[in-house]
């Protein structure tokens, strides 16, 4: 799936083809990291440098529209399991979400959005990952018990729109219970699933949303590579 995308973010052209991708280096996150984050170039990247630093000046239209139109980030922090040689865990530790970790995700769905839309304007069968809109009585639960800590939310919650979720995590990012409360958010909202009809993607503020960037981890989505 190449993608034509302007100075503003915006997809102005893509095209979707049967195609091999030759990788041309096996990084890591930790040295992208290194030259996206502290202009360290570790040894074997160095002909990487100004094509990475091209990739993340992308990467951050694409979140800037991302976040406009409402994206919700519930800022959940994932862990990472340290085990030794012989397989036995020993640690467990927050894991770094670091420029790199970003920038996938944003090209990922980037491509997920463009491949679902030029197969639901050609009005072709297809599996979406859609995400439905929050049922009222769970959204207003997490708000009285957000009252009871004794925390204020100003503004209306609209449920209909993705923006008024993420005003509320806003109005909570610098209390001390943040993280169990965007935990229990998140927990509010719909399941995402798969499904032939479209309906959108609440969480993401999709319109139009699928899963083709992983077939590894899902069926579904090899599913979608082969249609």
């Amino acid at each position: 799936c190449d993608m034509e995308i302007d100075l503003k973010g915006n997809i102005v052209h893509s095209d979707i083809y049967l195609s091999v991708i030759e990788s041309k280096k096996q990084m890591t996150y930790t040295c992208v990291n290194k030259i996206l984050e502290n202009n360290e170039v570790p040894e074997g990247y160095e002909e990487f440098k100004d094509t990475l630093l091209k990739m993340n000046d992308l990467a951050h239209l694409l979140r800037k529209n991302k976040i406009e139109r409402g994206y919700i980030d519930f800022d959940i922090e994932e862990t990472k399991i340290e085990i030794t040689e012989r397989g036995e865990a020993i640690d467990i530790k927050p894991r770094h979400r670091g420029e790199g970790e970003k920038l996938i995700e944003d090209f990922m769905i980037a491509a997920n959005e463009t491949v679902a839309s030029h197969m639901y304007w050609m009005s072709l069968p297809f599996v979406y990952r859609v995400h439905g809109t929050p049922k009222e009585e769970k959204i207003n639960d997490f708000l009285d018990f957000v009252s009871s800590l004794g925390y204020k939310i100003t503004g209306k919650v609209n449920i209909e729109y993705p923006s008024s979720i993420q005003n509320v995590l806003d109005q909570l990012k610098d209390k001390k219970e943040y993280k169990i409360l965007s935990s229990l958010m998140l927990r509010a909202m719909q399941k995402a699933v798969y499904q032939p009809d479209n309906i959108g993607h609440f969480g993401l503020a999709s319109k139009i949303y699928t899963h083709f960037t992983s077939p590894i981890r899902r069926y579904p989505d090899l599913t979608i590579h082969r249609i």
